[in-house]
Order: C-alpha cells, then sequence, then structure tokens
C-alpha cells in the first residue's frame, strides 16, 4: 500500500460543473484501479490524499498533473502504509458563489470538516500532513474573506 498527498490550485474559471465532474471521473477512475482517498475544494485549491498500489497511486497522480482545471500541483508527502485510511473515494466541497461569499450551508460544512479533521486518527504521516493542509486551506480563505469584507466596509 502506498499514499500520495498534494496540493493543487484550481484553474480561476473552475465552476460547479468542474466539480462536479472532477468528483465523477474521480471517484470512477479511482474506483476502476482500486485507489481510494480524499480529495478537499475550499478557497480555490485542492488537497488530496490517494492510497492504493504504489504502481496505480502514481498512474492516477499523472493523470491529474495533465489534467487543465489545475495548476501549481505539488504532492506534499509520499510514502508506504499498512492500510487504507479512507474505504471509499470521497470528495469535499466548499465552494461560495464566484464573489467568494460563502453562504450558511458553506459555513456549516467548513465547520464540519474542520471538526473532522480533529477528531479523524491519523495513522501516518501522510494523513496528518493531509489533514493538516486541509485546516490550512480553511484558515486562509476565512482570513482572506475577512480582508475583504473589512475593505469592503471602507
Amino acid at each position: 500500500m502506498f499514499e500520495l498527498v498534494f496540493n493543487a490550485f484550481a484553474s480561476a474559471n473552475i465552476d460547479k460543473d468542474d466539480l462536479l465532474d472532477v468528483q465523477k471521473i474521480s471517484g470512477n477512475t479511482g474506483s476502476k484501479i482500486d485507489i481510494t482517498g480524499c480529495l478537499f475544494y475550499h478557497g480555490n485549491q485542492f488537497v488530496g490524499i490517494l492510497e492504493g498500489s504504489e504502481e496505480n497511486v502514481k498512474e492516477f497522480f499523472s493523470k491529474i498533473e495533465r489534467d487543465n482545471k489545475d495548476r501549481n500541483i505539488s504532492v506534499l508527502a509520499k510514502g508506504p502504509t499498512k492500510e487504507r485510511q479512507f474505504d471509499q473515494w470521497n470528495m469535499i466541497s466548499a465552494k461560495g458563489p464566484k464573489n467568494g461569499v460563502v453562504g450558511p450551508r458553506d459555513g456549516l460544512l467548513v465547520q464540519n470538516v474542520l471538526g473532522l479533521a480533529q477528531l479523524t486518527e491519523k495513522r501516518t504521516y501522510e494523513s496528518r500532513v493531509f489533514w493538516h493542509t486541509v485546516k490550512r486551506i480553511i484558515r486562509e480563505t476565512a482570513r482572506q474573506r475577512a480582508k475583504q469584507n473589512d475593505e469592503d466596509d471602507l
């Protein structure tokens, strides 16, 4: 078993339909080649963790690198693992409207994801990096939105 954690910035024109396509393609492709993991999208950033055989994970990640919806893709951590931590492919998305305003449902989703990041058992270095990056993205986005709101109030 092998895990790989990556971070990517979405292209500026990504929309809800693109995110649904990513979710569908990731789930379908991942299940065909026995890849599991989690993909989180928030604040125009993705962070993902892939797990499976080293060959399959690296092959799947190379497809992600070639996808034109992502840019500035970087591997944050990779290494062997004894067991899967994500039994099914999942995608967590917290994307507000184009103007950056997050609605009440999105805020609740963000709070739930932060709670999940705190409570989830992190058995490997890679899973700790994944959840740490999820929390960092959420906090950065919140700071950016607060700053934007302060500037709008002036």
